[in-house]
C-alpha cells in the first residue's frame, strides 16, 4: 500500500509539474549534477553517500534478521532482493521532494514536502491515506529498531553485567524497562535535532561508524577482540 502510494504521488506530483523537465524549474543547475558535487561540493556530497551508506550496514536491526535467517543462502538472496527493491525505490522520494522544489520553492522546510503534496496536490482521502501509510511504516521500522536495543540490552549487556540471562519470569519486566529506556533515548536525540539529515549525519557520525568499524574488522580481522571492539565504540565520541 505504501509503495503504490508513494508511486502514484511521484506520477501526480509528475504531471502537476509537467513531466520530468518541470522538475528542475527554479532549480541551480548544479543540483542536478551527479550526486550534487557542483552544488555542494566533492567532499560534502561524497560524505553524505558514505554516511548513507554506513548506517545502512551497521544498522543492528539489519544485522538481527541476518542471525534469525534459516540459511546463509537465503540471507543472501533476501538482502539482494531488498538492495534492488531499495534501489528501483530511492528514486521516488527523489521525484517527490523535486517537485515540491518546484511546486512550492518557498518550503521553509524540506521535511514538509511529503505532507505538502499528500494535502495540497492529491485528493484529500488519499492525501490522508497516504499519511497514514507512512506513519505506519514510520512506526513500524521505529518498533524494529526499539526491538533491536531491546535484545541487545536484555541478551547482551545485561548478561555482561550479571553474568546470566534473566529469569523466566523476569524478561517481560526487564524487557519493558528497556524498551522505555530505548525509546526515551531515541526520543532524546530526536528533540536535539530539528533536521532530518543532519540528525542521520549526528547519529552516524558518534554512533553508528563505531558500530560499522566493529561489524568490519569482527567479520574480516580474526585477532579482532573484545577490547578493540570497546575502543571502537568509545573512540568516535570523542571530540577532534
Amino acid at each position: 500500500m505504501l509503495f503504490a502510494g508513494f508511486i502514484l504521488m511521484a506520477i501526480l506530483a509528475l504531471i502537476e509539474v509537467g513531466g520530468f523537465s518541470g522538475l528542475t524549474t527554479g532549480m541551480e543547475a548544479g543540483a542536478t549534477s551527479f550526486l550534487g558535487i557542483d552544488q555542494i561540493g566533492a567532499l560534502p556530497a561524497l560524505s553524505l553517500a558514505a554516511v548513507i551508506a554506513i548506517g545502512v550496514l551497521a544498522t543492528p536491526s539489519f544485522r538481527q534478521r541476518i542471525y534469525s535467517g534459516k540459511s546463509v543462502k537465503s540471507v543472501r538472496r533476501s538482502f539482494l532482493i531488498t538492495g534492488v527493491l531499495y534501489l528501483g525505490f530511492s528514486i521516488i522520494p527523489a521525484i517527490i521532494g523535486m517537485a515540491t522544489h518546484a511546486l512550492n520553492p518557498g518550503l521553509e522546510n524540506s521535511n514538509f514536502a511529503f505532507p505538502f503534496l499528500a494535502t495540497e496536490i492529491m485528493p484529500l482521502g488519499l492525501g490522508l491515506l497516504l499519511l497514514v501509510a507512512g506513519l505506519s511504516a514510520t512506526m513500524s521500522s521505529a518498533s524494529s529498531d526499539a526491538i533491536a536495543g531491546v535484545s541487545t540490552l536484555i541478551r547482551d549487556l545485561y548478561v555482561l553485567a550479571t553474568g546470566r540471562t534473566p529469569s523466566a519470569r523476569n524478561v517481560v519486566r526487564f524487557s519493558r524497562i528497556a524498551l522505555v529506556a530505548t525509546i526515551g533515548l531515541a526520543l532524546l536525540f530526536a528533540l536535539a535535532s530539528d533536521n532530518v539529515i543532519t540528525y542521520i549525519t549526528r547519529m552516524i557520525s558518534t554512533i553508528l561508524s563505531g558500530l560499522f568499524v566493529s561489524a568490519m574488522l569482527g567479520r574480516f580481522w580474526s585477532r579482532y577482540n573484545w577490547q578493540g571492539a570497546i575502543a571502537t565504540l568509545i573512540l568516535p565520541q570523542r571530540p577532534l
